[in-house]
């Protein structure tokens, strides 16, 4: 067997000389694969999550405002009730 030695910069101009070939981006492999049974119910979940906590939100509101009238809470303790209603849902 004969083994032949370039010289490194024969090398590199030949490397050089073949254009790259690029990958295709994530992006545009995602767009030709589609969207699959399992992200249209991941969307559906995600959507229901973030509207329940959107009328979380509001229904903190509402409690808090008709309980201020009620108990005459002051700003603090509206703060303070709301506050315990985040931790427990920390929890």
């Amino acid at each position: 067997m004969i083994t032949v030695l370039v010289p490194f910069s024969h090398i590199a101009m030949a490397a050089l000389a073949e254009p790259p070939t690029m990958a295709p981006l994530v992006g545009s492999v995602i767009d030709n694969i589609g969207m699959g049974p399992y992200q249209w119910k991941e969307g559906m979940v995600s959507s229901c999550v973030w509207l329940a906590d959107g009328a979380e939100l509001l229904l903190i509101g509402s409690v808090t405002r008709a309980m201020e009238f009620e108990w005459d809470l002051t700003a603090t303790h509206k703060g303070g009730l709301v506050s315990i209603v985040f931790v427990g849902v920390m929890l």
